[in-house]
């Protein structure tokens, strides 16, 4: 069982250093470090994780990529999300004192973070909790085909308190439960994946919650799209100390020509060095997290972010027809590395531009390339201010 992947929404504590300073780890004797803030202040800087090319853990990397939660919403249709605000319905987070828990370890074999949090204005009718779990393999390899998780089976469930073993005061407080995460077999959890130094993961989960969950969500009421195929998690990219950010999709694939494409493998990077992605196209998904009742193909879309050269977002979109009551699960977990070697293509500049026209979703204002951008960090911080001596 791989305890550490399961554990994780977005920064680890003896595992990384920030935009503020990163303390980093590296993976092995691999250029892959990651890096988190110690301590953090706020629900934007402890969901932050920086990876990138290194050899010294003490300077770190001379540029690296963060990534960070913005948020959930439903969506209508793949190809128009992005422009029409019809097509999407944003979750809000759910405003309790108690809300959002993180938790963490690091050892001489790996290093792991977990975050998560209740979405929906009353989480106890309807709506999701969401994590994301971060791991890095420093050295030797595992070989596991389940996941487990902390998590909270009640919104504004009292957080743990687990730093006397050196892990987080801010811990969720159930669990761990192990979750398959390697696709189905028959009617059986699938083969083991085997994870090696070097690999950094992080893992996207989450599951239904509410009695009245079905009812509360309907296509067509409350503000939902008229027809809703996808559950969507956003997570925003941005390039530290990276001069001239170069994005590839799909093997050679600009952000500009992207359009509205699947994204299958992404590299972030420039003559200074790169950060690839490779994202598999299977999640699981179901009621029982020894067996998933499906295994299915994510969709992956990439956009600009307004007003910036040096970041991007990622919306990963679930199908939404499996979520249609209440503790219903879905994991899915891509992987990273990272090296110093110059990206192909960087001189011929297939740089990222955040020019976009502005739409309105509700009270929240948009972007033609994002329309769920305003469940953000910022809201977030809103619903978890306790989280203000988080560390």
């Amino acid at each position: 069982m791989l305890r550490a992947l399961s554990l994780g929404y977005a920064a680890a504590s003896g595992l990384l250093g920030a935009e503020a300073a990163l303390s980093w780890t590296r993976a092995g004797t691999t250029e892959t470090c990651a890096g988190i803030e110690i301590p953090c202040n706020s629900m934007a800087s402890c969901t932050r994780v920086g990876v990138g090319p290194c050899n010294n853990t003490q300077t770190g990397p001379a540029f690296y990529i963060t990534s960070e939660y913005v948020g959930m919403a439903f969506i209508g249709s793949d190809t128009t999300y992005m422009t029409t605000s019809s097509e999407v319905k944003v979750i809000e987070p759910y405003a309790n004192d108690n809300n959002g828990y993180r938790d963490y370890e690091d050892t001489n074999q790996y290093a792991y973070t977990m975050t998560g949090a209740y979405f929906g204005s009353n989480p106890n009718s309807s709506g999701g909790y969401v994590g994301v779990a971060s791991f890095l393999m420093k050295n030797g390899s595992i070989s596991t085909n389940k996941n487990a998780f902390y998590y909270s089976s009640t919104p504004g469930g009292a957080r743990v308190n687990r730093s006397a073993n050196g892990g987080s005061q801010y811990g969720a407080p159930d669990g761990p439960q192990d979750v398959c995460i390697a696709p189905k077999n028959g009617n059986a959890c699938g083969s083991n994946i085997t994870y090696s130094a070097g690999d950094y993961k992080f893992t996207i989960y989450g599951y239904t919650v509410g009695d009245n969950y079905a009812a509360d969500t309907q296509p067509g009421s409350n503000g939902f799209p008229a027809t809703v195929n996808y559950i969507g998690i956003r997570m925003k990219l941005t390039a530290v100390n990276l001069n001239n950010l170069t994005t590839s999709f799909n093997n050679g694939v600009s952000l500009a020509n992207l359009s509205a494409a699947d994204v299958t493998s992404m590299t972030l990077g420039s003559s200074q060095g790169k950060v690839n992605w490779v994202f598999p196209t299977k999640y699981n998904v179901g009621t029982d997290t020894n067996v998933p009742a499906h295994t299915r193909d994510v969709k992956i879309k990439a956009s600009a972010v307004p007003g910036s050269s040096n970041s991007l977002y990622l919306d990963y979109l679930f199908k939404s027809s499996d979520f249609n009551a209440k503790d219903v699960y879905f994991v899915y977990d891509p992987t990273t590395k990272a090296d110093s070697n110059p990206m192909p293509g960087a001189a011929a500049g297939n740089t990222i531009s955040g020019n976009a026209t502005t739409t309105t979703v509700g009270a929240h204002t948009t972007s033609s390339t994002i329309s769920f951008l305003n469940l953000s960090v910022i809201s977030i911080i809103a619903a978890m201010v306790s989280l203000a001596s988080f560390h």
